[in-house]
């Protein structure tokens, strides 16, 4: 597994390609449920799930700056991320089967353990952060 930055106007933090793979997941599956996706969503969607499924190691391009490029998207940003971090807290463990089924980090991305989810809701506070602080 590499190690990513997520960048947004001038500011980043560090994460772990698996976890910030995972984390993507969750937001897009969360965008999945929107009604009537804007140009702009599904693009977003398609890109991201580009990232988790089929990812370079060390090369996950989140594209905050491309994709939160106004107040209103980076608000939409948020919305569907706040409701992916609550997906996470109640799941509290991705078993090793899901994992398997998911497939996350492309086709070969098998054979993982059970991962508590909290590994990835600090993931999703950063990311969250990040672009609460740079707006």
């Amino acid at each position: 597994m590499g190690y990513d930055f997520v960048c947004y106007r001038g500011k980043n933090f560090g994460a772990n390609d698996g976890i910030l793979e995972i984390w993507l997941y969750f937001i897009v599956k969360v965008m999945d449920s929107e009604p009537n996706p804007s140009e702009w969503l599904q693009e977003l969607k398609n890109h991201w799930e580009a990232q988790y499924m089929y990812p370079i190691p060390g090369v996950v391009s989140v594209e905050l700056d491309r994709f939160a490029d106004t107040d209103f998207h980076r608000s939409e940003i948020l919305r569907f991320c706040e409701r992916a971090y609550l997906e996470l807290i109640e799941i509290k463990i991705l078993t090793r089967e899901w994992r398997n089924e998911t497939r996350i980090g492309g086709e070969s991305a098998s054979g993982y353990a059970d991962l508590e989810t909290e590994k990835i809701t600090q993931v999703g506070r950063q990311f969250m952060d990040l672009l609460q602080q740079s707006a």
